[in-house]
């Protein structure tokens, strides 16, 4: 589509510098504006004054400082794409710019909506889904690291009861609020703790496969320590987690919800491959909203930083590894994803055992299923295709 203006916009924590060319590459205005309300109407109102007719503004993914006048143009019904910084970085290198400045950076966006005219999709629920996804991760990484926590403090509490029952069940661990060591439960009387264990595990389906008993008998025999203040923070770690997980049920749920609403087929091709379900399709596609700004899957990898490398120095050869200059948060996402097909896809299990066979590392081996499943997903959403061995 030709529009009447092609807007580039660079944004900070307190500003945005906008660079506007028309159809034959002439910079018309050049500017900036504070983050602010008013800021953003006289942006608004430079956009109006130069042209009625359909317009296009571009501006980078860069941190969260985008939002705020993201939202504020797509209200106002000015179309707005969000451009990954990596596209614009190599389009850059096209050109003749030897500095970098603001100003130069929303003229290069500029030139590049003029170039490609990137065409609109619905990224700002995208937007959302990306903030939620990231956010569920942080919450996920503390969860892991309480969980370890957790565990420390078992060890010297009570260190059998870690090694004969899973203490991460909501029962488990709303019964360790009242009994946090062995010899608390030793310290009292057989009746109360039959009575905290039914209550903690009572309305949570299935009974457990042991009983207060069971625990009481493993508290006589513990070589656990006496210790007040390991008992208090461990109680205070399983609150955090408790309420951790709480909160990211509620962001499973507004995923949930947001998938609903944008209805993404490339979700439901992503999780045609067994063992990816909706939650980690969405947060790979919130990374990769188009995966046609990518010229190969080769390229796909690159970005995400699973690319190997050799490390050279002089004659020495070092060992492979990857590159880790991509998108870390698509990184953890592609290794989870990578463990599940593993799991549940016969054709990337049996790469994997091969790769193990050979003397690959168990490491190794995932990172090389990863760009094997990269290179596979990036074929099915350019050819709008579910899955099938064959791509494997």
């Amino acid at each position: 589509m030709e529009y009447r203006l092609y807007i580039g916009v660079d944004v900070s924590k307190e500003s945005f510098t906008v660079c506007i060319k028309n159809p034959n590459g002439k910079t018309v205005f050049q500017g900036s504006f504070p983050q602010s309300l008013e800021g953003f109407q006289n942006f608004l109102n430079t956009v109006n004054n130069l042209s009625t007719d359909p317009v296009i503004v571009g501006m980078e993914s860069t941190s969260i400082y985008y939002l705020n006048l993201f939202s504020f143009l797509l209200e106002k019904g000015i179309n707005t794409v969000i451009i990954n910084p990596s596209v614009i970085k190599n389009f850059s290198k096209l050109g003749v710019r030897d500095a970098k400045s603001d100003r130069k950076d929303a003229a290069t966006i500029a030139e590049y909506l003029l170039y490609a005219k990137p065409e609109l999709s619905d990224k700002e629920k995208l937007s959302d889904l990306k903030l939620l996804s990231r956010e569920k991760e942080k919450l996920s990484k503390e969860l892991s690291h309480l969980k370890d926590e957790i565990l420390r403090c078992l060890f010297n509490l009570f260190p059998e009861l870690e090694r004969n029952f899973n203490v991460f069940s909501k029962g488990m661990l709303n019964f360790l609020l009242k009994f946090p060591s062995a010899r608390k439960i030793r310290r009292s009387k057989r009746k109360t703790v039959e009575y905290e264990f039914n209550k903690a595990f009572e309305g949570r389906g299935k009974k457990p496969s042991f009983t207060a008993d069971d625990i009481i008998e493993l508290a006589r025999r513990s070589i656990g320590i006496d210790s007040v203040a390991l008992e208090e923070i461990l109680v205070t770690k399983i609150n955090m987690l408790l309420t951790i997980e709480e909160e990211i049920d509620k962001f499973d749920k507004l995923i949930s919800e947001r998938i609903e609403e944008i209805q993404i087929d490339k979700i439901d091709i992503i999780t045609s491959i067994p063992g990816i379900g909706k939650s980690l399709a969405t947060s790979f596609i919130c990374e990769v909203p188009e995966a046609e700004m990518f010229k190969d899957g080769k390229s796909l990898v690159a970005f995400v930083g699973v690319d190997p490398v050799v490390k050279r120095s002089g004659q020495y050869v070092g060992k492979h590894g990857i590159s880790k200059k991509g998108n870390r948060h698509l990184r953890r996402i592609i290794y989870l994803m990578a463990i599940n097909v593993i799991r549940f896809e016969g054709r990337f299990r049996e790469f994997y055992l091969r790769l193990r066979a050979r003397g690959k590392s168990y490491m190794e081996a995932v990172i090389a299923v990863a760009n094997k499943l990269l290179r596979t997903i990036y074929a099915m959403l350019i050819h709008r295709t579910y899955y099938s061995p064959n791509y494997s």
